[in-house]
């Protein structure tokens, strides 16, 4: 279970009977009724967040700067909504570049940096490419309108589907509420201008409604958690693999004898001139002996589709990182190898292994060695099984 879920739950059930699941309130765009209408509706209940994914360039406008700083001092989540709300696909990559970033710095401006993680994409339009651009820069996002509902005990996901709250469904929809507390779902809800003052949507739920919605999460129990707080990032099978605990959970050979060295650099910033993001990045120094290696054990399927990807990038041109996979069964015998690369960029760059793994397969290593002196830096590892939503 979801830590956060957990200890939302054990707040909440102070104020009602426990319930086994939680819901997540999204409201998107940016409106004069989230000060005048929503903000006062949830001051009732303390212990219930929202999230709220804002058109940037509406600010000021549509919402003020005041209105979004409260909404984040009360313990809501603010996320990116983009700056203009296009069709991303139909962008230029400068020009998406400038709806994820530019969004991104002004609402951090706000609420202060590293504190928007999450991004909703417009009109619920994507494609790979703009989900692996957006997995550069956010913990997870909202891609699509679709009645789903997640089990908070499942493997996290990096793109989420909501369902779109209308007055025409509001009965339904305070259904799907009595079910997420009895039957333990995450139930994720979409809306834009409660009561529909400010002239957003006049399909949207009358105030009325929103009110009610909320006391029937409160009576019920049920926690109303930010979609930070409820809906974990997709999880990597490696450990530590944005190296910000260093070199916790690596083996390594590095034999200083002959030049070898291995570090872990800061990093922790989006990187727009070399497209990376990493807690920390890990460097390899290749001396004369051609002993590098930096590998780690990790558990996998049998007969499952497996990843294992990273950013990286060399610092002389012709020198090679090579990365490899090694299946071993539950005896320690080795299956396949599987070696990929050479990896030559001298600017950052990401590359990946897809595979199917043994129908034998017990554990794999992921390995790293350098096949000539040089220095290799490697960040935003990850691996595990395909189809989990993550794009490493």
């Amino acid at each position: 279970m979801n830590p956060a879920v957990l200890a939302a739950r054990r707040k909440v059930a102070k104020l009602g009977p426990p319930a086994q699941g939680a819901l997540v309130l999204t409201l998107d765009d940016g409106y004069a009724s989230w000060a005048s209408d929503v903000l006062p509706a949830l001051s009732k209940y303390p212990y219930q967040h929202a999230t709220f994914n804002v058109i940037t360039g509406g600010i000021g406008t549509s919402v003020t700067s005041a209105t979004i700083a409260d909404l984040y001092a009360r313990g809501h989540e603010i996320g990116s909504h983009t700056v203009t709300h296009p069709h991303m696909p139909s962008l230029t990559p400068a020009q998406r570049q400038t709806e994820y970033d530019d969004s991104k710095t002004a609402l951090e401006a706000i609420v202060g940096a590293g504190n928007v993680r999450l991004f909703t994409y417009p009109y619920d339009d994507r494609n790979q490419t703009t989900d692996q651009e957006a997995y550069l820069r956010y913990e997870r996002v909202f891609g699509s309108v679709a009645p789903i509902i997640h089990n908070p005990s499942m493997p996290g996901r990096f793109v989420y589907s909501r369902l779109n709250w209308l007055t025409s469904n509001h009965t339904s929809i305070l259904d799907a509420v009595r079910q997420a507390a009895t039957k333990g779902h995450v139930l994720i809800l979409y809306t834009h201008d409660p009561g529909n003052s400010s002239g957003g949507f006049a399909t949207d739920p009358t105030v009325a409604q929103f009110e009610e919605l909320l006391a029937l999460a409160h009576t019920l129990g049920l926690p109303m958690l930010t979609a930070s707080e409820a809906l974990e990032a997709a999880p990597s099978l490696v450990v530590n693999p944005g190296f910000d605990n260093g070199l916790a959970g690596w083996q390594f050979v590095n034999d200083t004898a002959v030049g070898n060295a291995v570090s872990v650099e800061a990093g922790g910033v989006f990187d727009t001139a070399n497209d990376l993001y990493s807690p920390g990045i890990l460097k390899m120094v290749q001396g004369t002996g051609l002993t590098m290696q930096v590998k780690q054990f990790v558990p996998v399927i049998p007969g499952v589709e497996h990843e294992f990807s990273f950013r990286y990038k060399m610092d002389a041109g012709g020198a090679a990182l090579q990365h490899v996979v090694t299946e071993s069964d539950a005896y320690g015998a080795q299956i396949n190898n599987l070696i990929s690369g050479p990896n030559t960029g001298t600017t950052w760059g990401r590359t990946q292994r897809v595979w199917t793994a043994a129908a034998n397969a017990a554990y794999v290593s992921i390995q790293w060695y350098l096949s000539a002196s040089t220095t290799a830096r490697v960040g935003h590892v990850w691996y595990g099984p395909t189809g989990t939503g993550q794009l490493g």
